[in-house]
C-alpha cells in the first residue's frame, strides 16, 4: 500500500479544472491567468484544509506554463513549479517569522532566475507573521518584482496595508454533492473495492466538506484502518455546543490538555471548525495557545463524525 504521503500527492489537482473547491472569482482567476494579466499581490483565505496551498501552487504554474491551457500540469514549466526543489517558488511558513525571517526571504530574492519566467513566493500562514513581521513584508512588495501568493486562515489579524495591495480570493468546503462527487472521484481512481457508494456517503459526512480531509479519509479507507467512534467523546463534544463558542472552546481545551495526542488533534481539529463559523479572531488566539505543538490535519476523524451529527440535533 502506497504511503499516507504518496496516495495524497497522486490525487492534488494539477489543472484549474481538477481544483474541487469553491472558490470566489475562479473563473476570473484562470482567464487572468491564461491572459497574463493577474495581479502579481494575491491574497487567498478560508479554513484550513481546503485548498488555499493548492491554489497559490496552481497559480504559479500557470503564470509560468506556455501551454494554450495554463497550467497545463504537464509541461516542463508546470513540472518545475511544482517541484520541492523549484529554485523560482519559495513556499515560506509564517510560523514564528518575524523580521529575520522576511529579511532572509529579500535576500534569497535578489538572485537571478534560472529556469521560469516568473518567481513567486507563497507565505502560507501569513496571518502568523508578527506585526514587525508583516510590516517587513509590506516594504518587500513594494520592492520586489516577483509573485507574492499570501494563504491565510484570517485575514482580519493581517496588516490592512497588506490587504489592500493585494487580489483577495477565498476558498470555502465543498458542498455535500461536491464532496460527494471528490469522494467517489478519488476511491474509483484508487480502485476501492469496498461498498462504493456507502464510502462516498460516509467521507462526504465525516469531512465536512473539506477537501484535505475526504484525501485522509480515502487514504484510511483504502488501507483498511478503522475510525470507531466512542460514545464518551459525546459528552466532550456536546459541551463543545452547549456555551458561547469561544469560552466553552477554551475550557475545554484546557481540560484535555493531559489527554491522549490523538484525542487533543481532532477535538481542536473541531474548535477551529466550529469557531471559524461564529469568531475567527477568537479562534486564532486559541489556535496560539493550544494550536503550535500539534499537527491539525492529523488523520483521525471519528470525533467530527459525532460531532457533525450532535450539532444537527441541536439546531
Amino acid at each position: 500500500m502506497p504511503s499516507s504521503t504518496d496516495f495524497v500527492e497522486r490525487f492534488v489537482p494539477r489543472t484549474f479544472r481538477e481544483f474541487f473547491p469553491a472558490a470566489e472569482n475562479l473563473k476570473g482567476l484562470t482567464q487572468a491567468v491564461h491572459a497574463g494579466t493577474i495581479n502579481s499581490r494575491i491574497v487567498v483565505s478560508g479554513p484550513t484544509g481546503c485548498g488555499k496551498t493548492t491554489l497559490a501552487m496552481l497559480i504559479a504554474a500557470g503564470i509560468n506554463c506556455r501551454e494554450e491551457t495554463r497550467p497545463c500540469g504537464v509541461c516542463d514549466c508546470c513540472i518545475e513549479a511544482w517541484s520541492p526543489a523549484a529554485f523560482d517558488v519559495h513556499i515560506l511558513d509564517c510560523v514564528s517569522q518575524g523580521v529575520k525571517g522576511i529579511r532572509d526571504l529579500r535576500d534569497r530574492l535578489v538572485q537571478v532566475t534560472m529556469r521560469l519566467r516568473h518567481r513567486v513566493v507563497i507565505l502560507d500562514e501569513a496571518q502568523r507573521l508578527t506585526p514587525d513581521g508583516q510590516s517587513q513584508l509590506l516594504k518587500v512588495l513594494d520592492q520586489a518584482s516577483c509573485y507574492f501568493i499570501l494563504c491565510t486562515t484570517d485575514p482580519n489579524r493581517m496588516n490592512r496595508a497588506l490587504l489592500n495591495r493585494c487580489t483577495q480570493l477565498r476558498v470555502s468546503p465543498l458542498s455535500a454533492p461536491a464532496a460527494k462527487k471528490a469522494a467517489r472521484l478519488i476511491l474509483e481512481k484508487a480502485e476501492y473495492k469496498g461498498d462504493l457508494d456507502s464510502a462516498v456517503l460516509d467521507i462526504a459526512t465525516r469531512s465536512l466538506g473539506t477537501p484535505r480531509r475526504i484525501l485522509i479519509l480515502a487514504q484510511d479507507l483504502c488501507a483498511g484502518i478503522s475510525t470507531t467512534v466512542k460514545s464518551e467523546d459525546d459528552a466532550t463534544l456536546k459541551e463543545l455546543l452547549s456555551a458561547p463558542s469561544y469560552q466553552i472552546a477554551w475550557n475545554v481545551l484546557a481540560r484535555i490538555k493531559g489527554s491522549p495526542d490523538d484525542v487533543r488533534r481532532r477535538v481542536l481539529s473541531y474548535c477551529l471548525s466550529y469557531l471559524r463559523r461564529n469568531d475567527d479572531n477568537k479562534m486564532g488566539r486559541v489556535a496560539e495557545i493550544f494550536l503550535s505543538p500539534l499537527a491539525v490535519d492529523a488523520p483521525g476523524t471519528d470525533l467530527m463524525l459525532r460531532f457533525y451529527s450532535i450539532s444537527r440535533q441541536k439546531r
